[in-house]
């Protein structure tokens, strides 16, 4: 399931670079399938990669 998933995000545009985006989740899920789950449905990619690098922490909150 997961790597279907990554293989998706790989495949589509989302306005970042997908590798990146893919990276980000794994990072933030840390082998949680249902935290993986939850960051594949946000809506905008962005806010991925901003939880990645650490910022903001009330975004983080959010999603963990």
């Amino acid at each position: 399931m997961v790597r279907n998933e990554i293989n998706t995000i790989l495949d589509q545009e989302w306005g970042v670079g997908p590798e990146q985006l893919a990276r980000a989740i794994l990072q933030l899920s840390r082998g949680s399938v249902r935290i993986f789950n939850d960051l594949i449905h946000i809506i905008d990619p962005r806010d991925i990669i901003m939880l990645a690098q650490g910022e903001p922490p009330e975004l983080r909150k959010k999603y963990e």
